[in-house]
């Protein structure tokens, strides 16, 4: 009787040791499981971090629109955010339209273009806010040279502002 005992105990030992060696199988699956999870979920992390990174980046050139028709359009749209009289006077005259030069080698397709805008009857805290909204709203149209002028027919200390900006676009299709 005593062998049967043994015998039942070493059974029972042998079917214990048998299910903790699958429950140990079954974890090492359930981490690896876990790891991979993780790293996908770590993958997806990067991933949406490098898009919203990429997404607050402004543009550094033009494209799918004409340049005088959307340097026309920034004006308007600077003078209305930095709450100029709407009837402000303003002329845009575009300049010179080239073949922009890059080290890139598929840069034959870009172009720069010049434009100018001239306002007159400006207080240098109306100019001064039309600067700051200009520089906030736009990042293509880059200012190379500011003119300030002062109005000597007049009292008042108003000057007139000429805001001479270029573009880099892509010009294929336009043509």
């Amino acid at each position: 009787m005593r062998n049967g005992w043994v015998i039942i105990t070493c059974v029972v030992f042998a079917a214990a040791f048998a299910a903790m060696f699958i429950s140990l199988r079954a974890e090492q699956a359930q981490r690896a499981q876990l790891n991979s999870v993780t790293a996908a979920r770590a993958e997806l992390a990067d991933q949406i971090r490098e898009f919203h990174e990429l997404s607050a980046r402004q543009p550094d050139a033009m494209f799918g629109a004409q340049p005088e028709a959307e340097f026309e359009k920034s004006v308007r749209a600077c003078i209305q955010a930095s709450r100029l009289n709407p009837r402000t006077r303003y002329s845009t005259r575009a300049g010179s339209d080239v073949a922009h030069s890059n080290q890139a080698a598929d840069s034959a397709a870009l172009r720069k273009r010049s434009a100018t805008v001239e306002m007159a009857g400006l207080s240098p805290a109306q100019i001064g806010s039309f600067l700051v909204h200009w520089r906030e709203s736009q990042h293509v149209w880059m200012p190379e040279r500011i003119q300030l002028l002062h109005d000597q027919r007049s009292g008042k200390n108003m000057y007139s502002l000429r805001l001479e900006c270029s573009v880099i676009y892509h010009a294929e299709g336009w043509e």
